[in-house]
């Protein structure tokens, strides 16, 4: 009875802090032991939320909270000091953490190999990551490095008449890419076929 008294005063906290409906659900599914731990326990992740730029009643707290109470202090540090090792400062790191809080759920060694293809291989500016952190969680094999090379192909054949910012590429759905990269090209349509199957991750470590 006292626990299941726990969980309704649990369920109540997160519920006045704005994490309600389908976001609930989601925290129940996931984080269950968020309901039946103390209450002192789920306050002090919250307050750890808020601290690192997560606003209560706002959509963003719950998947903060996901992740922040999915892992050990130690463990959430060591990734957020990997990421700065990268190049970025504290706080560039902290706001690629508050808009994509699932980037600290991917190991630390996928999560460090995916920015340094982003940063070393396709030179994408910094500042995009830090502001499209999302982008991170994208498939490498299946998206990230097949589009960089079409659109590298099609640059190098000067077959465009302005050159989209490759973060603009990412973004499109895949029917859409393919049309407008290459689809659009009939005569080089062979080629970019061949550049967009040519995606292992040892050509884009090269």
């Amino acid at each position: 009875m006292a626990n299941h008294q726990r969980i309704l005063n649990n369920a109540a906290f997160l519920e006045s802090c704005g994490i309600v409906g389908s976001h609930l659900s989601m925290l129940l599914s996931r984080q269950p032991f968020l309901f039946s731990a103390p209450e002192s326990l789920v306050r002090n992740y919250v307050s750890r939320a808020v601290n690192m730029g997560f606003s209560i009643n706002s959509g963003m707290l719950v998947h903060g909270l996901r992740t922040i109470s999915g892992m050990n202090i130690v463990k959430f540090d060591r990734k957020l000091e990997m990421i700065q090792n990268c190049g970025f400062s504290k706080d560039e790191t902290m706001q690629m953490f508050t808009r994509t809080p699932a980037l600290l759920d991917r190991s630390e060694k996928r999560l460090k190999f995916k920015i340094e293809v982003f940063l070393n291989k396709i030179m994408l500016p910094k500042s995009v990551l830090i502001n499209n952190p999302v982008i991170l969680m994208l498939s490498l094999e299946k998206r990230v490095i097949p589009r960089w090379r079409v659109q590298q192909l099609l640059i190098s054949k000067n077959l465009l008449e302005k050159n989209p910012s490759f973060f603009a590429v990412l973004k499109l759905r895949e029917e859409k890419f393919l049309e407008k990269y290459i689809s659009k090209f009939s005569d080089n349509e062979e080629a970019l076929l061949e550049a967009y199957k040519s995606h292992h991750l040892e050509d884009a470590s090269t």
